[in-house]
């Protein structure tokens, strides 16, 4: 029987492996979790809702994570046709002391030092000494000419000081998605607008190329044709490099989005090396495809906003 339990231990401390962050001695090992890629996690749920959300748009959520993947609590995020609605709790043996947020549509705008490090004491907003923290955000904070119709992607990072009830300790978490600097462990997480709409029309959503490796997707140069998948975890259609050139090639009724299509396009010799941002270029159509000029490079990290067009009823 002591043989057996061994054998189940092993097998589940073999299971994790880094995701946004390093693996480092946590302060709260009691909730240690491996989100299965960089995208946005369902597997997370709130203490409560969102009061005032939209009926026809379905909250996200994302977990709330220390620098080694110990989930901490959630964010959830939603919105109507006149504000972004944010909510942020902690874990029933976590104590979020303080919660800072930025909102914005250029992630390379929130606030930061000299050493490319987000800074939450800079955020916009800022609140503590909540159990669950609202935030009620209109489309003039976010930018003047910021409009919830247009589709275009929201980034948010958002930070929490934790505290265990138990032991005191303490910690920082920060939302899961897109790593930003190792430095001080700061993600971003990417919102994509819903429109609330009775019919048809065109649904943004962000997708991501290529293969996972140890949580971040990069396209081989050298692979040929490799999925492209929608944060829903869809395969949405494929993409190849071909002679300093990347080709797309989506499925029936998807296609990239009008305004500012990728939102990441960068360039490594290895995958977890250093990458380089590349110029990004508007696609441009061709017999079906879509092409974008690159610089040669092994791999690629590939990161697009794309919308999902149908006719209503």
């Amino acid at each position: 029987m002591k043989s057996k339990l061994m054998v189940i231990i092993l097998f589940i401390a073999a299971s994790f492996f880094s995701g946004c962050y390093n693996n480092e001695y946590s302060f709260f090992p009691e909730e240690k979790v491996t989100p299965a890629t960089i995208v946005n996690s369902e597997n997370s749920q709130l203490k409560s809702g969102i009061p005032g959300s939209s009926s026809e748009c379905e909250d996200k959520t994302y977990m709330m994570l220390t620098r080694n993947n110990n989930s901490l609590g959630s964010l959830t995020v939603n919105n109507d046709n006149s504000s972004l609605k944010v909510c942020v709790a902690s874990n029933d043996f976590i104590s979020f002391e303080e919660v800072q947020l930025w909102v914005g549509t250029d992630y390379n705008e929130v606030p930061k030092n000299k050493a490319n490090m987000p800074i939450p004491g800079k955020f916009i907003y800022k609140e503590s000494g909540q159990d669950v923290y609202f935030f009620d955000i209109s489309e003039s904070e976010i930018s003047d000419s910021f409009s919830f119709s247009n589709g275009t992607s929201l980034y948010l990072f958002v930070h929490a000081n934790a505290k265990n009830r138990t032991t005191s300790d303490t910690e920082s978490a920060w939302s899961e998605g897109i790593l930003y600097n190792s430095k001080n462990g700061a993600c971003y997480s990417t919102y994509n607008l819903c429109i609330p709409t009775n019919g048809g029309g065109c649904f943004p959503h962000t997708a991501y190329c290529g293969s996972s490796i140890n949580g971040f997707y990069f396209v081989d140069a050298q692979a040929g044709a490799q999925n492209i998948y929608s944060e829903e975890g869809s395969t949405i259609g494929i993409i190849s490099y071909q002679e300093n050139q990347l080709v797309f090639d989506f499925i029936q009724a998807w296609f990239f989005a009008d305004i500012n299509p990728f939102i990441t396009l960068q360039g490594c010799i290895l995958p977890g090396e250093q990458p380089v941002n590349l110029t990004m270029i508007d696609p441009v159509k061709n017999y079906g495809s879509f092409i974008v000029p690159v610089q040669e490079y092994p791999y690629y990290i590939v990161e697009i906003n794309v919308q999902n067009c149908y006719a209503g009823y």
